[in-house]
């Protein structure tokens, strides 16, 4: 359930920094995408959830460590919307 879950919210942070889900189908659900301004690494969210994974977790185990990681991931999944809030100042 858990490795679901990481993979439900790694993919959310993946669509962020893409076009989304335009490609899945005909019609486009993120029309307004602009590429050009989301220039958010979102690729280092992973890494840095996992950084803080091996460091802070609550039992060292394989559970564990997954465990924190989701829990890091959801919690810095906000900062690329942070991100997009605060370059545009529209709030």
């Amino acid at each position: 359930m858990r490795i679901i879950f990481i993979a439900i919210n790694s993919m959310t942070i993946y669509y962020m920094g893409t076009k989304g889900l335009t490609s899945w189908y005909n019609y486009g659900i993120n029309l307004d995408y602009d590429a050009e301004a989301d220039a958010f690494p979102h690729y280092y969210l992973y890494v840095v959830a996992a950084v803080f994974a091996l460091i802070l977790h609550a039992k060292w185990s394989v559970y564990g460590i997954f465990q924190a990681f989701s829990w890091w991931l959801e919690a810095l999944a906000i900062l690329p919307q942070l991100y997009m809030i605060a370059k545009f100042n529209d709030v």
